[in-house]
């Protein structure tokens, strides 16, 4: 009688729906697939064909207000087929953001591949020693009454 009721329990927690979690980032997913579609660079390259880019970036969003940055981006560093991200934004709001990415696909004869990820987020509004936002009781001279 003991085994039955516990496969009969057993299978009724297998048989369970569970709530699925979503990946809310998938920036190194991204960049490990970027790495493996690049492939060995073979010659020479020319204006039209750079490996590199200096891009822009302007937005706003409710949260932070006008935000600018720049972003450059090389797919083979020095001919040597290693990929370098790198980021930074600013907005109006003091929101600051910074990011570096380096990797490579090529290692091993192509067996392994590396990745390194650097990130420095700041929002003043947000975080502030473990408290949100900036309280009254968080500014310099103010008491707690």
């Amino acid at each position: 009688m003991g085994p039955i009721v516990g496969r009969a329990v057993l299978a009724c927690v297998l048989l369970l729906p569970c709530a699925a979690s979503a990946i809310d980032e998938i920036a190194t997913e991204e960049y490990v697939a970027d790495l493996m579609a690049t492939p060995r660079p073979a010659e020479p390259k020319s204006v039209e064909t750079r490996s590199w880019a200096v891009l822009p970036e302007v937005g706003f969003g409710p949260d932070t207000g006008p935000l600018v940055g720049g972003k450059f981006t090389d797919r083979d560093v020095a001919g040597s087929g290693v990929t370098l991200d790198a980021e930074a934004t600013q907005a109006l709001e003091r929101q600051q953001m910074l990011s570096l990415t380096a990797g490579t696909p090529h290692l091993v004869d192509d067996r392994f591949l590396a990745l390194l990820e650097a990130r420095f987020k700041l929002d003043p509004e947000r975080e502030f020693f473990g408290h949100a936002g900036t309280s009254p009781s968080m500014r310099v001279g103010a008491s707690d009454t």
